[in-house]
């Protein structure tokens, strides 16, 4: 039982990160978001598309 325990410990801390990133995240100001979450999509779409090609 302590090696599972041991095995997901950094499942949960992942978790608990990403977790606490989202409660961050909705507690920004709403102009933020629009203006920030595209430019890294753009970004991270145009990035492999070019790749590829």
């Amino acid at each position: 039982m302590r090696r599972l325990l041991d095995r997901l410990d950094p499942f949960f801390a992942a978790s608990a990160i990403a977790i606490a990133g989202l409660t961050v995240m909705s507690q920004v100001p709403y102009p933020l978001i629009p203006v920030h979450l595209p430019d890294i999509h753009v970004a991270w779409l145009e990035g492999p598309a070019l790749e590829l090609d």
